[in-house]
């Protein structure tokens, strides 16, 4: 996560790890509004404008010379990178998960781009749409080609698919991570489809840097960004409480291809997974500091935020381990038992939340039946406890009754006046002989006259 303490009062009596000092400070021109570190990489204030954080910009253009970085929490980060580019040999391949704007991915590309004959290459991981777009940016700004990488805006979870994700705040919050509940259904496939062309492309949708809400995003597995790779120099994971659920499924592939893993924890209930997940896989752990937590470290006392874990693959570079003609290279059956045994506590786990869960809906389920009694029994008829108000509704409705009689004897009264009133008014027939005399006398008087 993107930040920075105050260096300790004795930090400059302090020795650097040979890895950093084996940088040495670039002098370089700064754009203004720019923080520019000891490696070389450039970044824009805007990216953090909204954090607490004290960082060495020049509010002008000018030649500076950035100074080593402080003994803080960051600082393990540096060296994983840092020992790492120095091992690597001809090739050096990182794995950012949680990327943000791709810090620790371009400073990486520096430092490779330091050594003769050393080809650079990183797979960046980011689901948050507005740093996923800042990282593009920050990569170019730096003389990285992000289409000559796989830059991916997706979250990283235990299965493929699609997750909802917490979005917003980007220039003060990189803590966006999966959200436990959606607040909308899963899209409709046109949607998905949309959504999967938008992720391999690298072009999320355009969302405002400030708004804070959810979103669904295309998800994807470690095991799938490693499939592509032979060998892995180092995989930097801040995954905001998921570090243990990403890696688990994984281990055996990590095994086989992963040299160094760098973990941002967020509790301690997933760095005691950790610990356990990887010395049963035979890792040798470098760093383990627990998350909010002050405690001395070979550079001094320094605050924890986000743990830090770092752990060593002790088979070496997979370049160097070929399983025989035939055979796969497998672990010894006690490792693969305690890895078991770490996924059965977490499965036991989830089963006591779910228990839990059950215990809880049937609670509110039965409140709920209470409630409805209650509102029908208060709806329901008077009881005989009140004859007072029972007489009253049986004296009005035989009032009702009586007048209802009235008026349907007023009905019948009123239609046989209006039939009377009908044949009264009514002409009377003339008879048929007198039509016929009277047109004999006018036939006999046109004859004469006419």
């Amino acid at each position: 996560m993107p930040g920075s303490s105050t260096p300790p009062r004795d930090a400059t009596e302090r020795s650097h790890h040979a890895a950093v000092l084996a940088q040495q400070p670039v002098t370089m021109w700064s754009p203004p509004d720019v923080f520019v570190d000891f490696i070389g990489s450039k970044t824009r204030r805007s990216y953090e404008v909204g954090m607490a954080v004290e960082r060495d910009h020049a509010r002008v253009a000018q030649v500076v010379t950035p100074s080593y970085p402080i003994f803080n929490d960051e600082y393990f980060e540096w060296i994983d990178v840092l020992e790492t580019v120095e091992a690597a040999i001809d090739t050096y391949v990182m794995v950012e998960l949680g990327a943000g704007y791709g810090r620790w991915s371009v400073r990486a590309a520096l430092a490779a781009a330091r050594k003769p004959s050393c080809t650079f290459h990183c797979v960046a991981v980011e689901a948050e749409p507005v740093h996923f777009r800042w990282m593009v940016d920050h990569f170019r700004d730096n003389g990285v080609n992000p289409d000559d990488h796989d830059v991916i805006w997706a979250a990283v979870g235990t299965e493929p698919g699609f997750v909802p994700f917490r979005i917003g705040n980007a220039d003060s919050w990189y803590g966006q991570a999966i959200a436990a509940r959606p607040v909308d259904p899963l899209p409709a496939a046109r949607t998905r489809r949309r959504l999967k062309a938008r992720s391999i492309l690298g072009r999320p949708p355009i969302m405002p840097a400030t708004a804070e809400s959810r979103m669904w995003v295309p998800c994807v597995t470690l095991s799938e960004l490693l499939a592509p790779y032979s060998e892995v120099d180092l995989i930097h994971l801040d995954v905001q409480g998921s570090e243990f659920d990403v890696l688990a499924p994984a281990i055996a592939l990590l095994n086989e291809r992963v040299r160094r893993i760098h973990v941002g924890t967020h509790s301690t209930q997933i760095e005691e997974a950790l610990r356990k997940l990887f010395s049963a896989a035979g890792w040798q752990k470098l760093n383990d500091y627990p998350c909010h937590s002050c405690v001395p470290t070979p550079y001094g006392d320094i605050t924890f935020g986000d743990g830090v874990q770092t752990w060593l693959n002790p088979v070496g570079r997979s370049r160097h381990v070929h399983a025989p003609a035939g055979q796969e290279m497998v672990r010894p059956s006690t490792e693969s038992q305690a890895i078991i045994a770490v996924l059965q506590e977490r499965v036991e786990a989830l089963k006591e939340s779910n228990l839990r869960l059950k215990a809880e809906i049937a609670r509110l389920r039965e409140k709920h039946r209470e409630s409805r009694t209650n509102r029908e029994r208060e709806t329901a008829a008077p009881s005989v406890e009140s004859p007072d108000l029972v007489a009253a509704l049986h004296a009005r409705v035989a009032d009702l009754k009586e007048r209802n009689s009235q008026l349907k004897a007023d009905t019948v009264r009123l239609r046989d006046q209006h039939r009377a009133s009908r044949a009264h008014d009514q002409p009377k027939a003339v008879p048929r002989w007198w039509k016929r005399l009277v047109s004999g006398w006018l036939s006999r008087l046109r004859q004469r006259f006419g």
